[in-house]
């Protein structure tokens, strides 16, 4: 449909500088590496709903290190099917998520390097168990704007590709914008 409209597969905008930006345009469904250690790709959903990006945690345990709270947790390795990976990383802070239903909930929220198509940087990701729910994340704004269009008529567009270091960069705020964030899993 994108082809069909004479458009390509990164589109020409205008930042409020007046200087042209090209936006990669993806599927609503796409492959994200995880540039942790172990790295790990996954399926997400990219959810301009969305303003933090979320990832699945089973069996998170929280523990203090030199007075730091940091939090353990494992992702199901979709290729392995069987083996989980598991990280620990300090707890940047808590986030209250604003569900559907008009509930709350309460999630940590830590710093991890992702890699989607070949945009890598470090953001802010809430960790929930998202088991029961299509993908096992979810890419919110504070990862696509300013990057990256969806195209909700299409998925699975590319595999990620950036470079063996990764690449990431950081922007060193706080990426959610405020404590009240309404992260869209509700529509999956």
């Amino acid at each position: 449909m994108v082809a069909a409209l004479g458009v390509s597969a990164t589109a020409p905008v205008r930042a409020a500088e007046d200087a042209p930006v090209s936006l990669r345009i993806l599927g609503f469904v796409e492959h994200v590496r995880i540039l942790e250690s172990p790295p790990l790709r996954v399926k997400a959903r990219l959810d301009t709903g969305a303003r933090t990006s979320s990832l699945t945690a089973r069996n998170p345990v929280t523990i203090q290190r030199n007075g730091v709270e940091w939090i353990a947790f494992e992702v199901d390795d979709p290729d392995d099917g069987v083996e989980a990976v598991r990280y620990q990383l300090p707890v940047e802070r808590y986030v209250r998520i604003k569900r559907h239903d008009g509930s709350h909930q309460r999630r940590p929220v830590v710093r991890m390097h992702f890699c989607l198509a070949d945009v890598a940087l470090v953001r802010e990701v809430s960790l929930i168990d998202r088991s029961e729910l299509m993908y096992p994340m979810l890419i919110g704004r504070n990862f696509l704007a300013g990057r990256i269009l969806v195209d909700a008529s299409d998925s699975l567009t590319t595999d990620p590709a950036c470079p063996a270091d990764g690449g990431a960069r950081e922007n060193g705020k706080n990426d959610s914008g405020d404590e009240h964030d309404d992260d869209g899993d509700e529509a999956e």
